[in-house]
């Protein structure tokens, strides 16, 4: 926006140029013409011919100046915007590029979480089919056990002197004992085996927990974020409208100040 001598100045003299040629079209028949008594006394001016052409002269040295400024603010505009989109293209980049990264060790790390996963559930798998045995394996000491009982009980109805503590009572006596004792070492490392499985399944929770997490990060960084940053959200060199729309605002802001 100019200053408001210089805005009206063409306004002006295209009223006195009006006037100037209406005045020159006058004649003794023209209409409206008239007395004014006096009127060779008044005398209204505020110029000479040297200040009105010393007026005009700094009116348009002003003008020259003013679109000398306005150009260079112009040019500091252009480069200003160059920077600032310069700068955004390279936080853009540096943005995209920590999300890659980001992306990146996080699906490595869900990666290892599922090989821990596969390794967990063979263990389990495992560990299952060990419990299975052991169970069987106790289950499996029951008829001995009852064989060698049954025979010493059957024993102990021998009457007189043949109540006998011979050998082979001595040797069931051990065997029941044997039996017993490794049915206790079959019960403990069963009971290990149940809390060892308990652990691993704890443990297999606790791994897919951390997996859904890690799928879950991973969808949202590379589908919900990385699919809105598919492209610059700007035009580097900026729009024309917003550039006209920038000059305007910062020429109005500039003139104010100059003049005020």
């Amino acid at each position: 926006m100019l200053n408001t001598p210089l805005k009206s100045m063409p306004k002006d003299k295209h009223h006195a140029q009006g006037l100037d040629d209406r005045m020159q079209q006058l004649r003794n028949a023209s209409a409206g013409i008239g007395y004014y008594p006096n009127i060779e006394n008044v005398d209204n001016t505020i110029t000479i011919p040297e200040s009105w052409a010393r007026y005009t002269q700094e009116n348009i040295a002003r003008s020259q100046k003013e679109r000398a400024a306005s150009e260079r603010l112009r040019g500091e505009i252009d480069s200003t915007l160059r920077a600032c989109a310069n700068e955004m293209w390279n936080q853009f980049n540096c943005v995209n590029n920590n999300f890659n990264t980001r992306i990146r060790e996080t699906t490595d790390a869900r990666n290892k979480l599922q090989a821990h996963l596969q390794r967990t559930l063979q263990e389990i798998f495992d560990m299952e089919k060990n419990i299975e045995l052991l169970r069987k394996a106790i289950q499996d000491k029951e008829h001995p056990m009852k064989v060698a009982q049954t025979r010493l009980d059957e024993r102990t109805r021998r009457i007189n002197v043949e109540l006998c503590n011979d050998p082979v009572m001595k040797t069931l006596q051990r065997e029941v004992a044997e039996i017993r004792e490794s049915v206790r070492i079959l019960k403990e490392r069963l009971k290990a085996s149940e809390l060892s499985l308990a652990r691993l399944m704890k443990t297999k929770a606790t791994i897919e927990h951390d997996i859904s997490v890690k799928d879950n990060t991973i969808r949202i960084d590379s589908q919900f974020c990385m699919g809105m940053r598919k492209g610059f959200p700007m035009d580097p060199k900026v729009g024309p409208n917003i550039k006209i729309k920038l000059y305007k605002y910062i020429l109005f802001i500039y003139y104010k100040e100059s003049f005020m």
